[in-house]
């Protein structure tokens, strides 16, 4: 197999590709015979039906499943022994694939961008260092315990810090405004 790359950008490639046609033959020939052992061609017992017959009747379709199957496989090889590493999935273009010829086929493929790092050993850094008090701890402990409150029903008159479940109406003049009214509405008492 043959590999030629061409940088056409900084993030593409164009790999041109060639396969022997010996590894393109070899292929197809092995897939007409497997073809041959599970097809049913009336005429012929399952499994027996002659690799010529099979050559015959589904030799352009195999060849075309074939010859797909290098293309990708050929492609997966050429970026690893390239060291390409694709960003995207390929365009595959074929040029030549005529039976008894070397394969050849073009593949554009987008790759990541080389990417240089400056030179950061002038830059300076300060770092910020935070205290923790007691008071801090002490501040957040009262406001998750805050947002963690449980209400429960009480027997006695409302005082500062409860909640209160009220319904109310507002008014306008003589008249309630729309989106002034709630029922069951939750209020804790600020005094």
């Amino acid at each position: 197999m043959q590999v030629s790359v061409e940088t056409t950008s900084p993030i593409e490639r164009v790999l041109t590709i060639s396969v022997p046609a010996a590894r393109v033959d070899e292929k197809v020939n092995s897939e007409v015979a497997k073809t041959a052992k599970t097809i049913r061609i009336d005429g012929f017992r399952k499994g027996k039906v002659p690799v010529s017959v099979v050559k015959k009747r589904y030799g352009q379709g195999i060849r075309i499943d074939a010859v797909e199957q290098i293309m990708r496989d050929a492609y997966v090889e050429a970026i690893q022994k390239e060291s390409i590493q694709p960003a995207g999935m390929p365009s595959i273009e074929p040029k030549n694939f005529a039976e008894g010829a070397d394969l050849e086929f073009v593949v554009k493929v987008e790759v990541y961008p080389e990417v240089t790092l400056a030179d950061n050993s002038a830059i300076k850094v300060d770092r910020v260092v935070s205290e923790v008090t007691e008071a801090d701890v002490d501040v957040m402990l009262e406001t998750l315990r805050k947002q963690n409150a449980e209400w429960s029903a009480v027997e006695r008159e409302s005082a500062d810090g409860d909640q209160v479940t009220i319904d109310f109406v507002g008014y306008l003049g003589d008249e309630a405004f729309e989106g002034g009214a709630a029922q069951g509405h939750k209020l804790v008492l600020r005094l």
